[in-house]
Parts: structure tokens; sequence; C-alpha cells
């Protein structure tokens, strides 16, 4: 890929956009060994992991030069050859609250809001990803806290799920339950007797 430097500072491109393109950002949170840059030249924000570092510490805060890439593994964009060029101490004390990478902060139903099936592609702690025919090739985060029994889920397992967004747009999966043998799933069913309103 031919690289060039990125000038737009245009907050309505996606980093998906960019591709090849080298850019400046800042590492907005870190737990080794990976995390999340901002940039002012994209909107959101891209994955970053230490095994793309080729020089200095990365921390939140930290001032990265970088490529955006593809991460292999998922198809999404990813930081690549980062660099870390310095340190924003009032960028680390005031930086954006997580909203989309983590619980249930700022997280929302799409239209529509029908219950998808599907099933349980990868889970980590408290994090993973889905997948269901719905969405074709694919997959939506999910998060525990958005399960409804705030439990772990186990890959493989099949489940029922609302299709949402968080405060940056990006999809994800909300009231995720896991689907009995029977085809239920851990939600309450009944029927509504009175309604006022």
């Amino acid at each position: 890929l031919a690289i060039e430097q990125a000038t737009m500072a245009d907050k309505s491109l996606l980093p998906e956009e960019l591709f090849g393109n080298a850019v400046a950002g800042h590492v907005r949170s870190w737990r080794a060994p990976w995390g999340w840059i901002v940039s002012p030249d994209f909107s959101g924000d891209i994955f970053a992991h230490q095994d793309d570092l080729l020089a200095g510490t990365l921390e939140a805060g930290a001032e990265v030069n970088f490529v955006i890439g593809v991460d292999d593994k998922t198809g999404k964009p990813r930081a690549l050859e980062i660099e870390v060029v310095g340190f924003s101490q009032d960028f680390a004390r005031n930086k954006p609250p997580p909203g989309g990478s983590g619980g249930g902060g700022g997280v929302k139903r799409k239209a529509g809001g029908e219950l998808l099936e599907g099933t349980v592609v990868k889970w980590i702690d408290k994090w993973g990803w889905i997948s269901s025919p719905v969405l074709g090739d694919r997959n939506v985060f999910g998060h525990i806290d958005n399960t409804v029994n705030q439990e772990p889920l186990e890959p493989g397992s099949s489940v029922t799920f609302v299709l949402g967004e968080d405060n940056k747009g990006r999809e994800r999966a909300l009231e995720i339950a896991v689907a009995r043998e029977d085809g239920a799933s851990e939600r309450l069913q009944g029927t509504i007797k009175s309604w006022k309103g």
C-alpha cells in the first residue's frame, strides 16, 4: 500500500475510509496488550495492539503516529506501525469516556428492534462476538453488561439478542440471552392482562 500523510482532519470519515494512510492520534484507553486510539482525522476510534508497536511505550494519553491497516483476523481497521512520539497529560486526564467499548453506557436499540438468533463466535471474559444469518458475514460485538443474566457466554452457544448501537453508531448485541434446547431463551415471557397509557 502506498502510504500518504492524511491531512483531511475530517471527523465524518471512518477509519476504513483511510486505509493505508499515516495519521496522528492519541491512545484513548490502554489495557495491555491492546487498546484504542482516536485521531482528529476520523470519527470513532481504532483498535491497537502491542504487536504493532515500532517505538515507545503505549499507555492512555500517548501521542502516536500510525498507519491505518486491516486486522487479519477480523477484517476491521487496526493501527499498524505505531510510533509513540509524545505524551499528553491533559489528554490522559480528560480522555473521553469509553462509552462504546465497554459496558452499557450510551447504548440503544436500533430501529425495528426485532429479536434475532445467533451463535457466540468468540467470548473473552466480559466481551465477545456474535454471528447471525441476518448479519451476513459480519459479527456483532457483545458485552456481559448486555446479557440477560450478566454472566459470560460460551463460544458456540446459541443466543437470542436485539441489535443495538453504541453512542458512536457501532452495532452491538443487546438483551443477549442463551437459547435453550427447546428453542426458547432465558427471557421472561407472558401475556399483558391490562394496559393503561
